[in-house]
């Protein structure tokens, strides 16, 4: 193949890919151009999600999955692709076999409630989003479908090992928000604050174990309990309130991330099982744990 051969493949491909661009995000030269939306594009064309529309004066994107549920999102989209793309939240086909219930800690924008709420045996979902701000982005989410939305209760505060007023960081990234003093405990989440730009307001959270055993008095005594957690570094004082409660044991699934390592969670998961880990860039670790009382179905 010559110089010129090579150029002419190169160019055409250039070509071949900026029309499946245009296409994707329906010939808006504001999204083509932007390098930060060139993940997006490739993530959701190759998995066969779509862009429905493009609202420009606030830099919005509609998007229907490949599940054919619609949501937003923006520049920040992320926790979108881990979602619906990646699908980190894939649950063991032994589970979803089974009727459950997911708690949802650490709503976020509500990516994952629907993801959980869209799968035929999920009874309900019971969602907890500690910012104001994500949680009605999550709420808009919800009124775009209303198949799923009459499955998920979603309450705006946080959880955590007692009730009260707490300062709140929002990170300006994807939602992500981490309870302020959390900083002085976890080295993690104070290199996460420091890199970005940080917002501190006024929020409440309410304690895991109480709201909990309230919530379980709702759900069928036959159906699996599963807890989804990501909480940006709370989730070491849920586990000790969940577990010093005896509130831990009575979830049949556990999964979600932490960003300080696994032993303080895990000296709390002596009734648990691990049945995946991962060491994620930077001190992100992805994790499943599964209540021995139901391990026979594996």
């Amino acid at each position: 193949m010559t110089v010129i051969e090579i150029i002419k493949l190169i160019w055409r491909q250039i070509l071949a890919t900026r029309e499946l661009k245009e296409a994707f995000f329906h010939r808006t030269e504001a999204l083509i151009k932007q390098k930060k939306y060139d993940r997006l594009f490739r993530k959701c064309h190759n998995s066969g999600a779509k862009m429905l529309y493009y609202y420009s004066e606030i830099d919005l994107l509609y998007i229907e999955t490949i599940q054919k549920i619609h949501v937003t999102t923006n520049k920040e989209y992320s926790v979108f692709l881990e979602v619906f793309i990646d699908n980190i939240y894939a649950l063991p086909p032994q589970i979803m076999r089974k009727e459950f219930y997911l708690f949802d800690v650490g709503m976020n924008r509500g990516y994952a409630s629907l993801y959980f709420a869209n799968m035929p045996n999920c009874k309900k979902v019971f969602g907890f989003e500690i910012d104001e701000n994500t949680y009605n982005w999550a709420i808009r989410n919800f009124e775009l479908n209303e198949h799923l939305k009459k499955k998920i209760s979603p309450f705006n505060f946080g959880l955590w090992d007692k009730t009260e007023e707490v300062e709140i960081c929002s990170c300006g990234s994807d939602g992500l928000t981490s309870v302020n003093n959390l900083s002085i405990k976890y080295d993690a989440i104070k290199k996460m604050q420091d890199k970005t730009s940080r917002s501190l307001k006024k929020a409440l959270v309410r304690q895991a174990s109480f709201l909990f055993n309230e919530l379980f008095i709702e759900t069928e005594h036959e159906s699996l309990k599963i807890l989804k957690i990501d909480i940006e570094g709370a989730e070491y004082s849920v586990f000790e309130d969940l577990s010093s409660n005896n509130v831990l044991e009575r979830f049949h699934l556990i999964i979600g991330e932490c960003h300080n390592g696994l032993e303080d969670l895990q000296k709390h998961l002596t009734n648990f099982s691990c049945l995946f880990k991962d060491k994620e860039k930077g001190t992100r670790i992805s994790f499943c744990f599964v209540n021995k009382n139901i391990q026979s179905i594996f």
